[in-house]
């Protein structure tokens, strides 16, 4: 009885997860579901970060560095290492252990 229980409720709970997917901003008037309008707004701003992000490199490798103290020339070259770092970083993701992947398999059998 209670195997069948956590089957119908799993089966309920995968049958509402495309609705809540597919539901759309009443805001707007546009035909894109609400995942691609969030994921158009994210792209964007990581395009105009990463531009002040170039621009800011470009200037700081453009400066006459002759006059400046050691500090100074420190304080930018640990500016342009954080840059650089920032930018190289990609897309982050998500990661997932093997051992992790391997339980989720399980519970997933378990449970259906």
């Amino acid at each position: 009885m209670k195997k069948t229980a956590i089957t119908i409720f799993a089966a309920f709970s995968l049958l509402l997860v495309p609705n809540a997917l597919n539901a759309q901003d009443n805001n707007t008037d546009t035909d894109k579901p609400l995942t691609e309008r969030l994921m158009d707004k994210v792209v964007k701003q990581k395009t105009e970060r990463s531009a002040e992000l170039e621009s800011r490199l470009v200037e700081i490798y453009e400066m006459d560095k002759s006059d400046m103290s050691f500090g100074e020339k420190r304080a930018l070259r640990k500016e342009v290492r954080e840059i650089e770092k920032t930018t190289t970083n990609g897309g982050g993701g998500i990661y997932i252990s093997v051992g992790g992947l391997v339980l989720i398999l399980i519970l997933l059998i378990i449970l259906l």
